[in-house]
C-alpha cells in the first residue's frame, strides 16, 4: 500500500506541480481527502474494497496518498525558479526532460524526506485496519494480547512497531543520502 501510494504521489505531485491546469482540477479534491482521516472511513472500505489484504493496501494507500502528494506538489511548485526550467527549455529539452530531468531530480531529496514523514501514519493506518478486522498481523495480536491484558507482549510488539520504522526511517536517509549527494541536511 505504501509503495503504490508513493507511487502515484509522486506522479500526480510532480505533475500538479508542472501543469497549472492538472493543479486546478486535483487540489480541491486532495485537500478534502488529505483532511479525512484514513481510519473513520472503515465503513467505506468495507463498502468497496474486500475484507483481508486488499482492505489493508487501500487503507494505506488512502491514509497516505493525499498529503503525500500535496506535499510533493508543493515541492515541485515552490522549490523551483522559473530560470531553471526555462533553461531547460532553452537548451532543447522536452516537457517531459524538463519534468524529469529537472523538475524531479531537483526535488527528489524533498520527495525522500515526505516520504520519510509518511511511514509514522501509514503503520497506523495498517495496525488499526488489522487491530478491526485482521486474523494476522500485530494489530491483531495486539487486540488479542491486550483483551488477555497481556499488556507486557504489547509492549514488545510495540518495541518491534518502533524498531520497524526507525530502520525504516534510516534507510530512507541513507537512500537519500545515496541518490542526492549535493543534498546534505543536518539530521
Amino acid at each position: 500500500g505504501l509503495m503504490w501510494s508513493i507511487a502515484i504521489s509522486v506522479l500526480i505531485g510532480v505533475l500538479m506541480g508542472v501543469y497549472e491546469w492538472l493543479e486546478f482540477v486535483l487540489l480541491p479534491v486532495l485537500n478534502l481527502l488529505s483532511y479525512t482521516p484514513a481510519t473513520a472511513m472503515f465503513a467505506v472500505f468495507f463498502a468497496l474494497v474486500a475484507v483481508g489484504e486488499p482492505m489493508f493496501v487501500a487503507m494505506v494507500g488512502f491514509g497516505v496518498m493525499p498529503t503525500l502528494t500535496k506535499s510533493i506538489y508543493l515541492c515541485a511548485k515552490n522549490d523551483l525558479h522559473d530560470e531553471e526550467i526555462n533553461k531547460g527549455y532553452t537548451l532543447g529539452a522536452s516537457s517531459f526532460e524538463v519534468t524529469w530531468c529537472i523538475v524531479f531530480m531537483k526535488i527528489l531529496p524533498k520527495v525522500i524526506d515526505s516520504i520519510r514523514i509518511q511511514i509514522g501514519p501509514a503503520m497506523v493506518c495498517l495496525i488499526a485496519a488489522e487491530m478491526l478486522v485482521g486474523q494476522i498481523g500485530f494489530g491483531y495480536r495486539i487486540r488479542v494480547q491486550q483483551r488477555l491484558l497481556n499488556m507486557a507482549v504489547v509492549y514488545d510488539y510495540l518495541f518491534i512497531l518502533g524498531v520497524v520504522g526507525l530502520i525504516m526511517d534510516r534507510s530512507m536517509i541513507w537512500l537519500r543520502d545515496y541518490l542526492c549527494p549535493w543534498y546534505k541536511k543536518g539530521e
